[in-house]
């Protein structure tokens, strides 16, 4: 099925090209300010949109010309991603405010639950599993708004995410995902042809909150306790950069009495550039901790025993000790 990636791959070298030319024309860019946004010109997102047709594009291929089944949430899975790249690129458009993101966010909750794409934990009721599906899809596609600040950086996040996703997939048998995972495989790696410094086209919030959503259901579809029911937090430590770099975010700015919702230069690649790291360098570092958690993730869930919760637990003290330090050394900025 690798092969499914490499043609998912070529369409999306391909598909850029319009996409590109689509973004310029109806002047959907990102204009440099000199504070925040320092890349040297207007550079034009929809990006995202080379992942999201790839995954269409490989889909296509799977169920009508190699006959695979066709999962029931499938039919979910492409309404909402439809709608969430649909919202996504209304805001790189118009700007929209943070409440009216955030009730489109909600709303997109709603349709997986029409779906029945929710989290599943036997031991707790249906109603704490529902506010557990909503408070993660809430934060994991924000945290990948969030982390979108630097050229490559979102795309490779999202990378080590579905590697580590196709790796449990496969050994769990889950033939479903797997569909779902190979042909955005392709799609990413298309976007960072062109998204790795210096970057011809962001993924913007259309393409952002897409990668946070794909990671979201994945997440929760994904049998992570197939051989360990105490590696639940597997997808925690799979996602370890989002988590670390929200946190750290939100950390700083509520620290300084400032809006979590508004932008801010206390971003870990922002960090890393003040401190003489190249936009190449940036992604180098940003790569090593999605890797490391991806590795790490992977690992927890084939141990046995309580391993996977130790596993969790030094995670956690990592992104912890990681934010204080990092807020400390910036405390002056």
């Amino acid at each position: 099925m690798l092969w499914v990636s490499l043609l998912t791959f070529l369409f999306g070298v391909l598909a850029y090209f319009p996409i590109r030319f689509l973004a310029l024309k109806c002047n959907v860019v990102d204009r440099p300010d000199g504070k925040l946004k320092t890349h040297s010109e207007a550079t034009p997102y929809l990006g995202g949109l080379i992942v999201y047709a790839a995954l269409l594009m490989g889909l296509f291929i799977e169920i009508y010309v190699l006959k695979f089944p066709a999962e029931p949430f499938f039919k979910g899975l492409f309404i909402a991603s439809t709608f969430i790249v649909f919202l996504g690129v209304l805001d790189d458009m118009y700007r929209m405010s943070w409440i009216v993101k955030l009730l489109g966010q909600l709303l997109l909750v709603i349709i997986m639950f029409s779906y029945d794409i929710r989290v599943d934990f036997d031991f707790l009721p249906p109603i704490a599993n529902s506010m557990i599906t909503v408070l993660w899809m809430l934060f994991i596609i924000n945290s990948y708004n969030i982390i979108d600040v630097s050229d490559g950086v979102s795309g490779i996040t999202f990378a080590a995410f579905l590697a580590s996703s196709a790796i449990i997939a496969i050994f769990t048998g889950d033939k479903g995902l797997a569909l779902i995972i190979y042909p955005l495989i392709g799609g990413v790696f298309a976007f960072l042809v062109f998204n790795l410094p210096k970057a011809r086209i962001f993924a913007g919030d259309g393409g952002s909150m897409f990668f946070g959503f794909i990671a979201g259901v994945i997440s929760i579809r994904l049998s992570y306790t197939a051989f360990n029911r105490l590696s639940n937090l597997a997808p925690l430590i799979i996602s370890i950069y989002p988590i670390f770099e929200t946190s750290l975010v939100v950390f700083s700015r509520m620290r300084r009495r400032l809006s979590p919702f508004r932008g801010s230069p206390h971003h870990f690649p922002i960090r890393l550039k003040k401190m003489g790291f190249s936009d190449m360098g940036v992604v180098l570092q940003v790569t090593i901790i999605a890797v490391f958690g991806a590795a790490t993730g992977v690992l927890s869930v084939f141990l046995k025993g309580i391993f996977p919760l130790v596993f969790s637990a030094a995670v956690c003290v990592l992104v912890l000790a990681g934010v204080l330090l990092l807020d400390l050394r910036g405390k002056k900025n």
